[in-house]
């Protein structure tokens, strides 16, 4: 099957990001923003703003000046505001969509993982100039309900640590 994506935002792009960069219309989330410090993550220490229970930005402990992940909650964000963060990374997937929908864009997924009975993780790697790691969790009734996106550089510096 063809991917419709083929590349997302460069590295130096996305290592710039900030949560608080898409607040600007948005000033319940921007009450819950958190500065994260000390926050284990892929067994590294990582820095970083949050908002919610599971929407994150974050940094390497050791490269803090550079975003190197991010975690998307979309049932705890408004609409709008996923929208913008998944424009920003060019990434077309949008909150509530199907698992066929999300793999006419994506292709078929490298990996596919069930934690939890209703829902599945679907794991690609996304880009050959700039490769990230793009991990859609989906739910059988609300669809696209997660999102985690990591520079391959980044995650394979985790993995060889």
């Amino acid at each position: 099957m063809r991917r419709a994506v083929t590349e997302l935002i460069p590295y130096h792009e996305f290592g710039a990001l900030t949560l608080t960069r898409f607040l600007g219309g948005h000033p319940a989330l921007a009450a819950q923003v958190t500065a994260l410090e000390d926050w284990e993550y892929m067994g590294h220490m990582w820095v970083g703003e949050g908002a919610g229970a599971f929407t994150d930005f974050l940094r390497l402990a050791s490269r803090p000046g550079e975003l190197g992940a991010m975690t998307l909650d979309f049932p705890s964000l408004p609409r709008p505001f996923s929208e913008d963060i998944l424009d920003a990374l060019r990434l077309p997937v949008r909150p509530g969509m199907s698992q066929n929908d999300i793999t006419l864009l994506l292709g078929e997924p490298e990996r596919r993982q069930r934690f939890v009975a209703d829902r599945e993780s679907l794991e690609f790697t996304i880009g050959q100039r700039w490769p990230y790691h793009v991990d859609c969790t989906v739910h059988e009734a609300e669809g696209l309900i997660y999102l985690a996106v990591i520079r391959k550089d980044i995650l394979e510096r985790c993995s060889s640590d």
